[in-house]
């Protein structure tokens, strides 16, 4: 009975020694275990050098999988290289796969061993996507596929009177947020396989109040300028820059800037080249004769009254309208900004006959029938050699017979420069 007690008590310690006992500094095998996996990678066998060459064999063949991305009407497909699709290659990782369910005791060897016969182990890659391809992408997919809202506006019929035209819905695609999107789903949610992702869209709704609009009805002011026996090109030019601010609708508060309706000065927006203003000299420039539209909307704009936030004066003089009634524009340099700081929509009307262009404002007139309202200049005494003339605009109104005279503005024109002279580089066209 002792010698039997005794060797239980050796078997026990022996059980408890082998069961505690670590082997993790012990030989690896060669190969992963059935149902080991890197991603979809099946690697069950597999030595190191082979689960490297079959992850990278399917990266390969990753590469040209198609990737469809779709919007409410359109859609593309790509490849995933096009996004910059790439597997950061880890050689710790492979090692990891392989090595696993090989260290540790019997005990916890046989468990692993035994999971693995129902449930695979995934090993996850770390995948990179090039963002700012994805943000190029993104950015192309806008400029083709945004649509515009269009607010709703106004027309003026032949008849005289104004019909409302009813806005339309636009659509923008929210590039960073749709770029997250495809990164996110690229890197932890995508196996291979020809796929598809939803882009992510804004939706505009177009804004007007048909109570308001009704309201436009009357002639606030009005100008009529000729530029019949120019160039064609420069003819062309004022009948381009003419329809670009023809038919806005600002509502009470909305601010206007001619260069932001206007440019870009280039071919490909419509322009040819005419004379202009430039360093104190008449030269040939894209877009010359726009200043003619900037200017004959001056007018029609002090004339109706509205807020002016900014103007120019020509470096030098201009013939179609009277000395300090004009409006210079320069690309990036000079602007015509106005407010329309009346209680309802303005309506901007902008025509050309081939001889001549009128502007004409539209609103709802407030002011006291009786109230005239009239503009003078008067010029100026200059000693500057260099100065062709100075002038003075007078805002004069009379209402209720009582007649009161305001400084508007103040222009100085100056003499065209001789070759030898410089100058300013602004060209005012």
């Amino acid at each position: 009975m002792k010698v039997w007690k005794g060797g239980a008590i050796l078997l026990t310690v022996l059980l408890m020694s082998l069961l505690n006992h670590t082997t993790v500094s012990a030989q690896t095998d060669e190969r992963a275990l059935d149902g080991v996996y890197i991603d979809n990678v099946n690697i069950s066998g597999m030595t190191e050098a082979e689960a490297m060459a079959a992850v990278q064999a399917t990266i390969e063949e990753r590469l040209d999988d198609s990737i469809t991305f779709t919007m409410e009407n359109n859609s593309f497909t790509l490849t995933a290289e096009d996004l910059g699709y790439t597997w950061l290659q880890s050689e710790d990782l492979i090692r990891s796969a392989v090595s696993y369910g090989k260290s540790g005791n019997i005990i916890s060897k046989y468990k692993i061993e035994k999971d693995l016969q129902h449930e695979s182990k995934v090993f996850n890659m770390d995948i990179s996507i090039d963002s700012g391809a994805v943000e190029a992408i993104l950015e192309d997919a806008s400029k083709r596929y945004d649509t515009p809202v269009q607010q709703m506006g106004l027309k003026h019929e032949d008849d005289g009177s104004f019909t409302i035209l009813e806005g339309k819905s636009g659509r923008q695609l929210n590039v960073g947020a749709s770029a997250n999107a495809i990164l996110w789903y690229m890197k932890d949610n995508w196996h291979g396989g020809d796929t598809t992702i939803g882009l992510i869209e804004e939706v505009q709704e177009p804004s007007g109040d048909v109570n308001a609009l009704s309201q436009v009805q009357d002639l606030l002011g009005t100008c009529y300028t000729e530029y019949g026996g120019g160039s064609s090109s420069r003819s062309a030019n004022v009948k381009n820059g003419a329809e670009k601010i023809d038919g806005t609708v600002l509502y009470p508060g909305e601010s206007f800037s001619f260069l932001d309706e206007t440019l870009p000065f280039t071919e490909e927006n419509g322009y040819e080249k005419g004379n202009s203003y430039e360093n104190g000299r008449v030269v040939e420039s894209i877009g010359g004769g726009v200043c003619q539209v900037s200017s004959t909307l001056y007018v029609a704009l002090i004339r109706a009254e509205l807020q002016i936030d900014l103007r120019y004066s020509h470096s030098m003089r201009v013939g179609y309208v009277a000395p300090s009634m004009d409006a210079a524009v320069a690309e990036y340099a000079k602007d015509l900004i106005f407010t329309n700081n009346q209680d309802y929509p303005v309506y901007i009307e902008a025509t050309t006959d081939g001889w001549a262009i009128r502007v004409n404002i539209y609103g709802k007139e407030t002011r006291n029938p009786g109230r005239k309202v009239d503009y003078e200049y008067e010029i100026l005494d200059n000693s500057d050699p260099a100065v062709d003339m100075e002038a003075m605009l007078w805002k004069v109104v009379t209402e209720n017979g009582e007649e009161t005279r305001t400084e508007f503005n103040h222009s100085i024109y100056y003499l065209p420069k001789t070759d030898e002279e410089g100058g300013s580089e602004e060209e005012e066209n």
